[in-house]
C-alpha cells in the first residue's frame, strides 16, 4: 500500500531548518539573502519560461516556436540586465546561466574552438579546482599561471612571459579565493584578444567602488555568481565590454541555455535596487573579516595573516585562512567545528600552505553577524580547535547564532 511520504519530508527539512537557524555559517561560498522581504510575488513566476531576446512581430512569426503573455517579462528581463550592466560600468550582460561552472562551461563553448589555448590562474594561486578539468573535457589546452608562492600571489613578470611564448587565444583569472583582491591590471592589459576575470567572490565590493573593476584592469568579460558576496539567489552572470565578443556570447547562451528563469532574474534587480544597503553590506564584509581574523590571531589561532600576501596597497578580502599541522588535524578540526554547530571548509590551502580551514562571513554578516560579535566567535572557534571532540560549545554558538538579526536587509541595521 502506498503512503504519502510529504509529512516525513517536511519534518526533516524542518528539522535541518531549525538546526542550521542555531548555526554559525563560516563558509566563504554560501549566503542567505533575505528574499522572503519581497513577499510571495516573485514565486509566481519560479515555473514560467521566458526569453530575454525582443523580438519583432516578424521575427517572432518566423521563429520556432513562442510563449504567448510574455513580451513584457521579457522587457522586464532585459531592462534588469542592463540595470547588471551599470552596476558594473559595462555594455552587456545576463542572467540568463545557472551557475559558475555553468558559465565557464557555456562561454567556452561559445568562445573557443577545440585546442585553444586557455592562460589559467592555477589551483595553487587561488584559481577554482574544478576549472582545469572542465577545459581539457571541452578540448582545450590549458596553461597555468607562473605563481609566487612566497609573495602568495601570481608571478606577474613571468605570467607576461609566457602568455607572449605561447599566445594564448584566452586570458581566465579564474580567482576562487584570496586573502587580498590581488592587482591583476597588468595581466588585463596583455594582447590575449579575451580575457576573463571571475569575480563571484568580489561583486558586492566592486559595486560598492571598495575594489576596482577588473573592466578597468582591461578584461573585456567578467562572470559570476549572485549568491556568494552578492547576497542573492544561485544565479551566474555574464558580464561583457566587447561589443564583437558579446555576439559570440549571445550565440552561446542561446544555443546552451533555453530560459531566462524569471524569478531569479527578477530578484536581482530587486536587491540591486536596494544600493545603500547593498554598500553597507559590502563595507561590513571586510570590517567583520578583519575584526575576526584579530581576534583570532590574539588567540593563537594559526591564522595566515592578511599581511603576509601580496601588497599592503591591495585591499583585503572576506577570507580568513586556518594552517593546521596535517591532513589529520586539519580535518579534526573541521569536524569539531561542525559537532559545534560552526560551519568551514575543509581543504588544501593555496600557495603550498599546507591542510586547513577555510573561512569566510558571507553568509554569517547576511544572518546579522557585526564586529561586536566577533571576540566572542573567535572565543569559541579558539576553544573547539582545543577540544574537537567535545560538542559542548555547541548551546553557546546557537545562543550567537540568536543574537544575530537575521532579517535585515542584508545582515545587521547600521543605524
Amino acid at each position: 500500500m502506498l503512503t504519502d511520504s510529504k509529512p516525513k519530508s517536511l519534518l526533516r527539512l524542518r528539522r535541518e531548518a531549525q538546526i542550521l537557524k542555531g548555526s554559525i555559517v563560516l563558509t566563504p561560498v554560501d549566503n542567505f539573502p533575505n528574499l522572503k522581504r519581497f513577499g510571495d510575488l516573485t514565486s509566481e513566476f519560479h515555473g514560467l519560461y521566458a526569453s530575454d531576446k525582443q523580438r519583432s512581430v516578424a521575427e517572432q512569426k518566423s521563429a520556432k516556436i513562442q510563449f504567448s503573455g510574455r513580451s513584457r517579462l521579457t522587457r522586464e528581463i532585459s531592462s534588469i540586465h542592463r540595470q547588471l550592466a551599470r552596476a558594473f560600468d559595462c555594455s552587456h550582460a545576463s542572467l540568463r546561466l545557472l551557475s559558475g561552472l555553468h558559465a565557464h562551461i557555456v562561454l567556452f563553448m561559445a568562445l573557443s574552438p577545440i585546442g585553444a589555448k586557455v592562460a589559467l590562474l592555477p589551483e595553487t594561486a587561488g584559481g577554482h579546482f574544478a576549472t582545469p578539468a572542465i577545459l581539457k573535457r571541452l578540448g582545450l589546452s590549458v596553461i597555468p599561471l607562473p605563481v609566487n608562492t612566497e609573495g602568495k600571489c601570481v608571478n606577474s613578470a613571468e605570467a607576461l612571459t609566457v602568455i607572449e611564448r605561447e599566445k594564448p587565444d584566452i586570458l581566465f583569472v579564474d580567482r576562487s579565493e584570496g586573502l587580498r583582491y590581488e592587482d591583476f591590471s597588468e595581466l588585463g592589459r596583455c594582447k590575449v584578444p579575451i580575457r576573463i576575470f571571475d569575480s563571484s567572490q568580489y561583486a558586492a565590493q566592486i559595486i560598492a567602488g571598495l575594489y576596482e573593476n577588473p573592466f578597468s584592469w582591461g578584461f573585456n568579460l567578467q562572470i559570476l555568481t549572485l549568491h556568494k558576496s552578492f547576497p542573492g539567489p544561485q544565479k551566474a552572470a555574464v558580464l561583457c565590454n566587447n561589443d564583437l565578443i558579446w555576439g559570440d556570447v549571445l550565440s552561446g547562451l542561446s544555443a546552451f541555455v533555453s530560459s531566462s528563469h524569471i524569478e531569479n532574474s527578477y530578484l536581482v534587480g530587486l536587491i540591486l535596487d536596494e544600493k545603500r544597503q547593498l554598500d553597507q553590506y559590502a563595507h561590513r564584509l571586510i570590517s567583520v573579516k578583519e575584526n575576526l581574523e584579530a581576534e583570532l590571531l590574539e588567540r593563537a589561532v594559526s591564522v595566515v595573516p592578511t599581511h603576509s600576501c601580496g601588497k599592503a596597497s591591495w585591499p583585503a578580502t572576506q577570507h580568513i585562512w586556518i594552517s593546521l599541522r596535517n591532513q589529520d588535524h586539519a580535518f579534526e578540526a573541521w569536524k569539531g567545528l561542525e559537532r559545534n554547530r560552526i560551519q568551514t571548509n575543509y581543504r588544501k590551502l593555496p600557495y603550498d600552505l599546507g591542510w586547513g580551514l577555510r573561512l569566510g562571513v558571507t553568509a554569517a554578516v547576511s544572518r546579522g553577524l557585526t564586529v561586536d560579535h566577533t571576540a566572542e566567535l573567535a572565543s569559541l572557534v579558539s576553544s573547539i580547535l582545543l577540544d574537537t571532540r567535545s560538542n559542548r560549545f555547541r548551546k553557546a554558538v546557537s545562543r550567537l547564532a540568536s543574537e544575530m538579526r537575521p532579517n535585515a536587509p542584508f545582515g545587521a541595521s547600521d543605524d
